[in-house]
């Protein structure tokens, strides 16, 4: 068989999803065409499909050493390094790609995609706009085109290019997902939900869009209307199982776990029990300290469908609290396999190993990790305090919510609801310019140190991915958490309560270590925090996205201001 038609048909069994019967055509065709570049190229596709990473690396570098200026070879290569959460490189890949072929649309939706995802929305303005020009008509890129506007805050910008788009393409409200997530930006709280509530039956964007209409009516202070919103639908004959699931995760995020529970009850009824409903149940057991029920239905769930990460993340959860650490440890193991900078599994696997009383040191040594730095302001604003007391003001204008997200950490308190980076604040600005020296000093003593999930990703240039403001109030408190996309996390103080104070009841104080649940360790005693800091107006500590922290709970009702942000390699 010659060349062409071998890798033919390799291609049509790669295709098909037979992967075992690719590869051993593609052996073939190595064997027979040894410096045949399309064949690695075919052969890096079979290995990524396959879950096999490395291997598909190797396969597309060995094609690249053959044709380095073949433009699909760098889109594959940036796939894997996506795969392989190895950002930095498969961006560069992605441009490499559209430098060779400046139309080729897979690389600039891959690129689009992956600037989106990992927070850099404005950047992928910039691709969206060069490849709309060399392909006007493709809606992929329109809309991925408008989400990016959407995650820059520009706002405006995004409704008007939608508005053209569904124009040009005659499809009405076939984005209303994302037009209602735009309106919120706007404040146009009332036509969001009206926005909303159109797609709610929609079986993509139906349970998101949920979501993001209970938000409001929750933040805005009307759940009684929300709610009566949502048992009608509920109520509909045409509903289906994963918005019924969708209310429950709900109630649990607003501290009602017996409401949770009728639904599941009323879900389980209708169309039997599903994987979706044993990982609520196991949700709420675990919450609700009912810890070897929880093992139990997260067990049943991860069964039920094997792999799924969203349910080994509940898995992992309750085998530590049931002292199952090796059964964490595995887990753990396995989905870093597949998201090796999630800062979730990073967290679940150290823990275990502390659990165990293994020299858990190595990856969250709060000493060594946890670190304080004065701010300096910028020179024209004379002082930290005038430098706070401006950016205070400034953030005060933006916590126009009278309750917290229901997707975030924190209780009894406020957040801002949009992206703090595209503030368009003056002094919020200065604020992230003043930023890089304290950045770089906590970076520059991240030297080379194989297998470290902090140090390893160490690029020598970092970037903001995010950044918020939060408001606690008398009880108000972070739950102890990570951040899973992070790298380098931090909270800033901006104003602190006169309650936070030297002593033992560390009110307000952020504390590091200690985990979410209780777990305890080798000698029988629950795992504590490790590090307490007391906060100070304008202080800045970062740490690892991945070690676990929280805060003291505030007893009066005096407001504790903050601007946490989270930083990761450029």
């Amino acid at each position: 068989m010659d060349l062409n038609a071998a890798l033919h048909a390799c291609h049509k069994t790669y295709q098909s999803g037979d992967l075992q019967t690719a590869e051993q055509q593609y052996q073939q065709l190595i064997a027979a065409h040894p410096v045949a570049t399309d064949a690695y190229h075919l052969g890096a596709l079979i290995m990524m499909r396959s879950g096999q990473l490395g291997n598909a690396f190797q396969r597309i570098e060995t094609a690249l050493s053959g044709q380095r200026n073949h433009h699909e070879y760098w889109n594959t290569k940036g796939n894997i390094l996506t795969a392989m959460q190895n950002i930095p490189m498969a961006i560069k890949a992605y441009e490499e790609s559209l430098s060779l072929m400046p139309n080729y649309v897979q690389a600039a939706q891959n690129l689009g995609k992956c600037l989106v995802d990992n927070d850099d929305p404005e950047k992928a303005v910039a691709v969206y706009d060069a490849a709309i020009k060399h392909n006007p008509g493709n809606e992929q890129l329109r809309i991925g085109h408008v989400i990016a506007l959407r995650g820059a805050i520009r706002s405006e910008d995004a409704i008007k290019a939608l508005d053209v788009w569904e124009t040009e393409s005659n499809k009405p409200h076939k984005y209303d997902y994302v037009r209602g997530q735009v309106l919120i930006q706007l404040g146009d709280a009332k036509q969001a939900i009206e926005t909303n509530k159109k797609v709610l039956h929609d079986p993509v964007v139906g349970a998101p869009a949920l979501q993001n209409l209970m938000q409001l009516y929750w933040m805005r202070g009307e759940w009684d209307e929300g709610e009566k919103e949502l048992h009608k639908l509920l109520e509909a004959a045409t509903t289906p199982m994963n918005m019924f699931v969708t209310a429950a995760q709900i109630y649990i995020r607003i501290e009602q776990p017996e409401k949770a529970v009728e639904i599941l009850d009323w879900a389980t009824d209708k169309f039997g029990n599903t994987p979706e409903i044993e990982a609520t149940r196991g949700r709420i057991a675990l919450e609700g300290g009912e810890y070897e029920k929880g093992y139990t239905h997260a067990k049943a769930a991860l069964t039920a469908r094997p792999g799924d990460l969203i349910f080994m993340e509940l898995y992992a959860s309750t085998a530590l609290v049931t002292g199952r650490y090796n059964d964490a440890m595995i887990a753990a193991h396995s989905a870093l396999k597949i998201k090796p900078n999630n800062q979730f599994w990073i967290a679940i696997k150290y823990t275990a190993g502390r659990a165990m009383g293994q020299n858990y040191k190595f990856y969250a040594d709060t000493d060594k990790y946890v670190r304080a730095y004065k701010l300096s302001p910028p020179e024209k604003y004379g002082s930290i305090e005038n430098f706070n007391a401006e950016l205070k003001a400034a953030l005060e204008e933006l916590h126009n919510f009278e309750q917290r997200p229901l997707d975030q950490s924190l209780l009894a308190g406020t957040q801002t609801p949009t992206d703090l980076r595209f503030a368009k604040s003056p002094v919020i600005q200065d604020f992230f310019r003043a930023l890089e020296q304290p950045i770089r000093s906590y970076t520059d003593e991240l030297e080379p140190n194989a297998g470290h999930p902090l140090h390893d990703r160490n690029t020598g240039s970092f970037r903001l991915a995010g950044a918020w403001s939060v408001k606690l109030g008398a009880g108000g408190h972070h739950v102890n958490h990570v951040h899973p996309k992070g790298w380098i996390s931090s909270s800033y103080y901006v104003e602190v309560p006169s309650e936070v104070k030297d002593g033992p009841e560390k009110n307000g104080w952020i504390q590091f270590g200690k985990p979410p649940f209780e777990i305890k360790g080798a000698d029988g005693n629950p795992l504590e925090a490790e590090r307490f800091i007391k906060p100070e107006s304008g202080l800045v500590v970062l740490f690892p996205s991945y070690m676990w922290h929280g805060t003291v709970p505030l007893k009066e009702d005096e407001p504790r201001l903050t601007l946490p942000f989270d930083v990761i390699p450029a």
